[in-house]
């Protein structure tokens, strides 16, 4: 849980780029399945959306 959480907040601080978006998406979203089956999506629910936030982002630098 404590590694789903810290990947979490590298994608919100910009420490991941957009060289590969559907891996990027995949580890955002096994990151998020792994806090919400510890029964802690609600506690980190702002982190799980700006992970999802910041992937839109650079999905849209990346393809327009």
């Amino acid at each position: 849980m404590k590694a789903a959480r810290e990947f979490l907040k590298s994608v919100v601080d910009g420490d991941k780029d957009k060289d590969d978006l559907m891996a990027l998406l995949d580890k955002i979203e096994a990151s998020a399945n792994a806090l919400i089956e510890a029964g802690k999506g609600e506690e980190f629910d702002a982190l799980i959306g700006g992970a999802a936030e910041k992937w839109a982002e650079l999905d849209k630098q990346a393809n327009g």
